[in-house]
Order: structure tokens, then C-alpha cells, then sequence
């Protein structure tokens, strides 16, 4: 049992933390989903879902193994199931699922499935906006907003970008689309973009454009030109993110600390912050940081592993061992109570 969690801790510490474990586990599942290796993608999926079993993307590539490659169809479906679960617009899992309810002759229930399919693209209205030239540069620009948001849905970020780039050009003074067009960036991992135009949504914040309760509101005076909102806190986390993701950890740690400072709710923010307080190995500090979300969250099992990480490179071995077994206990009671229930 020693050597088994040794070699957990090892394979955790290989890795930059918690979710960047997750992340590549999830990205080793795809490529073996891609070169045909289906057992292994399997494998890796389950991996993921041990971290974190409400990781959608995590279940629907899981069912498309057993759909595509081991034509095990009613697993297919049960993991589709699992992906809609824990996110209701999944459009591509619509998809597959219904493809495989037509494998093994449920016509009505595949037909279902692609009726929610459409309901689901039709959200974005993508295709049936267009955009005339007679219209006002504010009603353009939120019909390009609504086309990006439509992408953005439907996972197709680089296509969101072009659409809110356009909105931009319409309104260069409107920071909500700064701030849509920066997290299409971010998901594209395109960081330094992302950190230009989510700072320039914040800086666009004037009394055009008030702050209440970290919420930033376009044209607030006026309902009809209403065209969204973005939290001040989400804009600097994406930013903390966004460094962190270069590996600038000082400015990661900068914008974490404006995030705790806005934000209502710190959980999130110890948990970034103290992640990048690991990577620079300030281990008391990430250690007070992760304790911290405990104590907001202690139910919350992933955070517990990020503690565990940092015990275990600080040199308190049992303490590690403590919080890796409190994380599979409360991951096991969830995962118990999600098999009973109805």
C-alpha cells in the first residue's frame, strides 16, 4: 500500500498540478481514441473521471469509444447519458447518442435525441441571423455578439473570435465584447490575446459602463441596448489563468490577488492562487491557500489532492497520505450516492 501511494504522489508531482494532470490524462485518452487504441482511451478517460466524475467531455469521448471502436452500444449511451448529465447543451453527445439508440433499434428515443439536437443549435440562432445594412452599428454589433456566443456554444472558438472581432469593429468602446472575444482567446490558448482584451475590458469600465457588485453592465440605463455582462473578478481570474498558463507565476499571483480581493466567493481564488504559489514552491503559502478552500468547501473532494501535492513536495509525507485518503472517501460516497440514486 506504501509503494502504491508513492507511486500515486509521483505520478501526481510529474505534472504541474491537479488540473494540468487532468488535462493531459484527458488529451492521452483522445489520442489514443484517434489512433484506434480503444481500451487504452478507455482507460485514460476513467482516469479523468477518478479526479473528477462530473468532466463531461471526459464521458462523451468514453461513449464514442464504445460507440465508434468497440460497438458496445448501450455502454455508449450510458456515458452519453453521464456527459448530459453534467452538461445539459452538449450538443455533440445529442448526437451520438441518438446514433447509437438507431444501433440498437430505438428509433424513438434517437429521434428524441435529435430534436433536442436542433433545439440546442437553434439556441445560438447562428444560421438565421443575418445582418443588414440598414441597421444601426449597435444592432449589428449585437447580432455578431449573438453568432459568437452561438460558436462559442457549440465549442468552435477560432469562428467565435471572427464573429466578435466584427462586433469590435462596431463597438471599439464596449468592453463585454472585449471580454467575450478574450475567453474565446483563452479556450483557444491564444494567452496573450486573451490577457490584451480582457484588460481591455476592464479598462473600459467607466461611468458609461458602471461596476455593481463586481458586474460590469453596457448601456445599463437603456434595457434595449442591454447586450450582456461579465464579472470583474471572472475577468481577473481568466488573466491569473492566462499567466499561469505561461508559467509567469508573480503575475499569475497578481491578478489572483485582485480576484480575492473582488470576488464574493474565494474558494476559486485560494485554489488559483494557491496553485501558482506551488509551482513556485512556496509551499506553507499554497498549503494555507488550499486549506483555506477546505474550510469553504470541505466536501469539495479535488481540493483536497492540491493540498496533498503540496504536503507531499514539502516533505509531510503522512499529512499527504491523510488528504489523498479523505479525497477517494468523499469521491467514493459521491460516486455511491450517483449509482443508487433514481
Amino acid at each position: 500500500m506504501k509503494k502504491l501511494t508513492i507511486f500515486i504522489f509521483c505520478m501526481l508531482i510529474s505534472a504541474s498540478g491537479f488540473g494540468q494532470i487532468k488535462l493531459n490524462l484527458f488529451n492521452q485518452g483522445k489520442e489514443y481514441l484517434n489512433q484506434g487504441n480503444y481500451d487504452l482511451a478507455i482507460e485514460k478517460f476513467d482516469r479523468v473521471l477518478d479526479m473528477d466524475f462530473r468532466y463531461a467531455p471526459a464521458y462523451f469521448y468514453k461513449g464514442k469509444a464504445y460507440l465508434e471502436g468497440k460497438k458496445e452500444y448501450n455502454l455508449a449511451i450510458e456515458n452519453f447519458t453521464k456527459a448530459l448529465k453534467h452538461n445539459t447543451t452538449y450538443p455533440e453527445a445529442y448526437k451520438y447518442r441518438a446514433e447509437a439508440y438507431s444501433k440498437i433499434n430505438q428509433p424513438e428515443k434517437a429521434e428524441k435525441d435529435k430534436k433536442r439536437l436542433e433545439h440546442i443549435l437553434s439556441i445560438s440562432e447562428i444560421d438565421a441571423v443575418t445582418v443588414q445594412e440598414n441597421e444601426t452599428a449597435k444592432e449589428k454589433a449585437r447580432k455578431y455578439l449573438l453568432k459568437g456566443n452561438g460558436h462559442v456554444l457549440n465549442y468552435m472558438y477560432d469562428v467565435a473570435v471572427h464573429e466578435f472581432t466584427k462586433a469590435i469593429e462596431l463597438l471599439p468602446d464596449n468592453p463585454v465584447l472585449y471580454y467575450s472575444r478574450g475567453e474565446a482567446y483563452f479556450n483557444l490558448q491564444q494567452y496573450d490575446l486573451a490577457i490584451q482584451d480582457l484588460n481591455k475590458a476592464l479598462e473600459l469600465k467607466t461611468e458609461d459602463f458602471p461596476s455593481h457588485s463586481g458586474a460590469l453592465y453596457p448601456y445599463p440605463q437603456n434595457e434595449d441596448d442591454f447586450m450582456g455582462w461579465f464579472s470583474e473578478d471572472s475577468a481577473h481570474r481568466l488573466i491569473g489563468q492566462a499567466y499561469y498558463n505561461k508559467k509567469e507565476y508573480d503575475l499569475a499571483i497578481e491578478k489572483f490577488n485582485k480576484q480575492i480581493e473582488k470576488s464574493k466567493y474565494g474558494t476559486l481564488s485560494y485554489i488559483d492562487r494557491g496553485s501558482a504559489y506551488l509551482e513556485k514552491k512556496e509551499y506553507d503559502l499554497a498549503i494555507a491557500d488550499f486549506t483555506k478552500a477546505i474550510e469553504e468547501l470541505p466536501k469539495f473532494y479535488e481540493y483536497y489532492v492540491y493540498r496533498a501535492i503540496a504536503y507531499e513536495q514539502k516533505g509531510e509525507v503522512e499529512k499527504a497520505v491523510a488528504d489523498w485518503r479523505k479525497h477517494y472517501d468523499i469521491l467514493y460516497r459521491k460516486q455511491l450516492a450517483e449509482s443508487i440514486a433514481p
